[in-house]
């Protein structure tokens, strides 16, 4: 189950064990930096960070938020998904 949050996005399985996570604090009021995506090691190869990442950009779409990727996985999907790329800030 997926769970979107203010400053994170979480996979939780069945028994509520976090097996996935994208973080992203605020670093102003319309802005967020996606710093780290973790997976658990079993849940790897299945398309679960994608998907996370998925659920975070829809989130900031939603709440008019510009984001900036420092994290390195996020910097490679974000240049697959050209419809988050209007709010995407870079991160020089």
């Amino acid at each position: 189950m997926f769970q979107v949050l203010e400053d994170k996005t979480v996979y939780k399985g069945e028994n509520g064990d976090i097996l996935g996570v994208v973080t992203y604090p605020k670093i102003s009021s319309n802005t967020v930096d996606v710093n780290h995506t973790f997976v658990d090691p079993k849940m790897r190869g299945k398309g679960l960070a994608s998907e996370l990442l998925s659920h975070a950009f829809q989130y900031f779409k939603e709440n008019n938020l510009q984001a900036k990727c420092s994290c390195f996985y996020a910097k490679k999907w974000i240049k697959e998904h050209s419809e988050y790329q209007d709010i995407i800030i870079s991160s020089r």
